[in-house]
């Protein structure tokens, strides 16, 4: 079990010891290192292996091309955290690639979970994807938030084009990513 959500950022070949905690989204974010308990280590190893996958861009666990192809010029191209989406006390590894803004400014995510079946352990791709920022003129604005009741994160996403949103609960269930609509909403 994590009790707190550790956010770690980073650029290739940069050192990986700044850790930073988020916390509920009604609470002011505080620098702690994660605390993780004792049984962390079977699940910890093989998200640390795929974790470098993903930086070193290795068949099969790397964004795709035409995302890659444009790395943020203003802070971190990754950042990670380790977040229970599945309510089964491991969490699960999330990791944000943040594009340029002459791309289109947008952070895409993937989310990997553990699995263990008998004495067999691996580690999944969560099927499906979804992205945050502020795309374009016309385009969509998405935050990802964590909710006070820690149950998966908070998709609210508008079209600033329409004015027309939608508020909603992301979790993992079975290898997918489970999407429940909270409610809708006009700004126009």
């Amino acid at each position: 079990t994590v009790s707190s959500v550790a956010i770690k950022s980073f650029r290739k070949n940069i050192d990986f010891s700044d850790t930073y905690a988020e916390k509920p989204i009604v609470e002011e974010p505080t620098i702690e290192e994660p605390i993780i308990e004792e049984d962390s280590s079977d699940w910890m190893s093989l998200y640390m292996d795929v974790l470098d996958k993903v930086i070193n861009e290795e068949d099969g666990y790397s964004f795709d091309e035409y995302i890659r192809e444009y790395p943020t010029e203003y802070g971190d191209v990754f950042e990670y955290c380790f977040y229970d989406l599945s309510d089964d006390d491991i969490p699960e590894l999330l990791i944000r690639f943040n594009t340029a803004s002459s791309y289109n400014g947008m952070s895409y995510w993937k989310i990997f979970s553990y699995q263990k079946i008998g004495d067999r352990e691996d580690i999944i791709e969560i099927k499906g994807d979804f992205c945050e920022g502020t795309a374009s003129v016309g385009g969509t604005r998405t935050a990802v938030e964590i909710p006070v009741d820690k149950n998966g994160l908070i998709i609210t996403s508008f079209s600033s084009g329409t004015g027309l949103g939608e508020v909603e609960r992301l979790t993992v269930s079975n290898g997918y990513m489970q999407w429940e609509m909270i409610g809708e909403f006009d700004l126009s």
